[in-house]
């Protein structure tokens, strides 16, 4: 309806404008629209639409008894081969039919032997690999809600030889017996006679090297087969063996000798012995070594030298000053107390003094004539001529007379001042909310009218031994005792248990231990020892009485010394004969008489020194007699 109207176009340029105009009326046809646009869709949703009667569902199908089509048959196999047994029955569309497969009544299931198959009434079951074990009656049954039905058959399994005694390739067999037929044993050949050695080069030497400096020695020698050639270094005349600094190589003929790091002492005949059991060779070289000097006596840096030689030249020590002079303490600002201080508040205490830099000033606070210490409530700072105090959590006692005293060597200054606190109230007992206060008074009335329970005093029972101690009689040393009993009346707070030994009581320690819960006493004492032996007795005591219980035990001592060796027998015999080897005295020997020795004498004088310039080193030496006595005294 909104569409009713009179609709006008304009159109308008630079030389005018046209309008026309037109009307449009609308014809309403309702809110609702009651009559059907498509006659064929409101026919079919009609239709659907409409109730229709449930149809019946058709009664549950009815199978009969199983039958088979298709028995399963004997099967006779040799072991390893793959054996398939094969049924058929119907009806094959029964889905509440249900099969199992059984070997001399023993059902089997699925699995990595035997496979088990079912589809449309044919059932299979197939055995992988065959033993011998496996032969038997195997029926198959199949049963339904109707019946059921069973077929059977025998499984033969015919097994292989334990040992195959075929050959399973001849030409191997052959090959076999030619490699383990007997030979006959190959001649001996005579050795060859052996050689005497002998070197086949020269040594190669280096020659002459500077100190420090490697050198490296090299020869070949014959014959390079025989194990029982024997090469030897010697310098000198003197054997040389190998170390870390020579380095000695024998092998294919090939005799190496590496020196490291040349000394001056390796300055001489280096001589190499090549012996076996026919003979020996010899072959030498000769090796210098060019000593270095000990010390640098000339600087390098001749500038660092000299700073040096100024850094480390004697200097005047400074004249030494007096120390300053300090006047008497004095206060310049005395101490104010705080006002209104009540329990739990912070108090400040601040003074101010002279001199403030001289280093013996001490400063002390005091209260009440007690010295006061720095600790988690009391904080005290003296620095710069302040003196200040501050207490961070007052307590009613910090209520007094507080002092700052402050003193050298010339004398002191104190201030005081006097500091209350008003203790606060440290119980509460104005209720914080009247209605509660009340519930709490109804709370406690109410229980205050409950009539007291009346305790039944208890009866005291005089204590019995219900089962009588015991434990082992006889035992060896070393092994354990245990001793057990049990009591009642077992609810008495007051019952005491008390062991004794032959009269004496027994106490817990490292070897004794005694357990008393629940009426059951427990004795235990381990290791036990022959002392241990004698009569056990446990005594319960209570108001009412007393009851006692008693065993006897008897320790078997061991032999003190061990005279049997603990060793294993196969060791026991080479072990005792050393043990007595160490042990046997060793016979005395008699120390030989001490020689005397002649007075010193020299053999060969000092020789005299050609002129020489600083820093060179020079070398003295001489000969003396006796050589052998341990109590000759050299002095230069």
């Amino acid at each position: 309806m909104d569409h009713i109207g009179v609709y006008t176009l304009k159109i308008a340029n630079s030389e005018g404008e046209a309008a026309t105009s037109a009307s449009v009326k609308v014809s309403g046809i309702g809110d609702i629209l009651a009559d059907t646009q498509h006659e064929e869709s409101w026919r079919r949703i009609q239709q659907m639409e409409a109730t229709h009667e449930k149809e019946a569902s058709p009664p549950p199908a009815e199978y009969d008894a199983p039958t088979f089509q298709k028995q399963i048959s004997d099967i006779e196999c040799d072991e390893g081969d793959v054996v398939k047994f094969e049924a058929a029955f119907m009806p094959n569309n029964d889905p509440n039919v249900k099969i199992q497969w059984v070997r001399n009544g023993q059902p089997l299931c699925h699995g990595s032997k035997f496979a088990i198959g079912q589809d449309f009434g044919y059932c299979t079951l197939a055995i992988g690999y065959t033993f011998p074990e496996d032969a038997g009656v195997y029926q198959l049954c199949v049963q339904n809600d109707k019946g059921e039905a069973v077929t059977s058959a025998t499984l033969k399994c015919n097994p292989k030889e334990s040992i195959i005694g075929d050959v399973q390739h001849e030409e191997s067999w052959r090959r076999i017996q030619e490699i383990e037929m007997a030979k006959e044993p190959a001649p001996e050949q005579e050795p060859a006679p052996k050689q005497p050695p002998k070197f086949t080069s020269p040594v190669l030497t280096p020659g002459d090297v500077n100190e420090g400096q490697p050198a490296h020695f090299e020869t070949t020698v014959e014959p390079i087969d025989d194990n029982e050639l024997q090469i030897q270094w010697y310098l000198n005349g003197a054997a040389v063996a190998s170390s870390s600094r020579l380095k000695m190589i024998s092998d294919f003929g090939w005799v190496i000798l590496n020196i490291a790091d040349c000394i001056a002492e390796d300055t001489g005949t280096w001589e190499c012995v090549a012996t076996n059991s026919v003979g020996e060779a010899r072959t030498s070289a000769q090796l210098t070594v060019q000593s270095k000097e000990r010390l640098l006596l000339d600087p390098i840096n001749q500038s660092s030298f000299a700073k040096i030689r100024e850094l480390e030249a004697p200097k005047e020590l400074p004249e030494e000053t007096r120390p300053d002079e300090y006047d008497a303490p004095q206060i310049t600002s005395q101490l104010i107390a705080p006002s209104n201080m009540n329990e739990g508040d912070s108090a400040h205490l601040e003074a101010r003094f002279t001199p403030v830099n001289d280093p013996n000033l001490k400063v002390e606070w005091y209260r009440d004539g007690q010295p006061i210490f720095h600790t988690n409530r009391h904080r005290m700072v003296s620095d710069f001529g302040f003196g200040i105090l501050d207490i961070l959590y007052l307590l009613a006692h910090d209520a007094g007379e507080y002092t700052l005293r402050v003193y050298n060597d010339k004398g002191e200054a104190s201030s005081s001042v006097h500091l209350a606190v008003e203790p606060t109230e440290s119980l509460h007992l104005q209720p914080m909310s009247e209605q509660k206060a009340k519930a709490v008074q109804e709370l406690e009335d109410s229980m205050q009218k409950m009539p007291p329970e009346e305790e039944m005093p208890k009866e005291q029972r005089m204590p019995v031994f219900v089962s009588p101690l015991t434990g082992p009689s006889n035992c060896d040393q070393g092994d354990r005792a245990h001793f057990t009993a049990r009591y009642e009346p077992i609810d008495d707070n007051k019952l005491t248990i008390q062991w004794f030994l032959n009269g004496t009581a027994l106490f817990n320690g490292s070897r004794v231990k005694t357990i008393n819960d629940f009426g059951i006493v427990v004795l235990e004492i381990y290791p036990v020892y022959p002392e241990d032996s004698g009569e056990y007795v446990c005594k319960a005591k209570n108001a009412a009485g007393e009851a006692t219980t008693s065993t006897q035990l008897t320790i078997a001592p061991k032999e003190g010394i061990e005279y049997q060796s603990q060793l294993p027998p196969n060791t026991a015999a080479g072990a005792q004969q050393r043990i007595h080897e160490l042990e046997t005295r060793m016979p005395i020997q008699m120390e030989p008489p001490e020689q005397e020795y002649g007075a010193p004498r020299f053999t060969s004088q000092f020789q005299s020194l050609p002129q020489l310039r600083e820093g060179a080193m020079i070398h003295v030496d001489a000969k003396l007699e006796p050589t052998n006595d341990n109590q000759l005294v050299i002095e230069w």
